[in-house]
């Protein structure tokens, strides 16, 4: 008997998908590329279609886990800030 387990896309997003839906949820490559420290044209090229560097994968992976739109983003795409006000 085989059994279908669904990870519902954990872990299964390429990084370019990972790009757009950051993308989609409000965030400018300008941001995305500030927080990862890619520059932001090698991001648009990312989102374009051009393979990356593993490094710019493990930066983007890293940054995506933290912010994953799915779960909610915060609105300047830094999970580590607080609303003290």
């Amino acid at each position: 008997m085989r059994m279908h387990i669904s990870m519902r896309g954990m872990d299964t997003l390429s990084v370019r998908q990972k790009l757009v839906l950051l993308i989609q949820a409000g965030l400018s490559e300008t941001v995305i590329a500030a927080k990862t420290r890619i520059p932001q044209p090698t991001i648009n090229r990312i989102k374009n279609g051009q393979e990356p560097r593993e490094r710019y994968v493990r930066a983007i992976d890293t940054f995506f886990s933290a912010n994953d739109p799915r779960a909610g983003l915060p609105s300047d795409g830094d999970s580590a800030s607080s609303s003290a006000t």
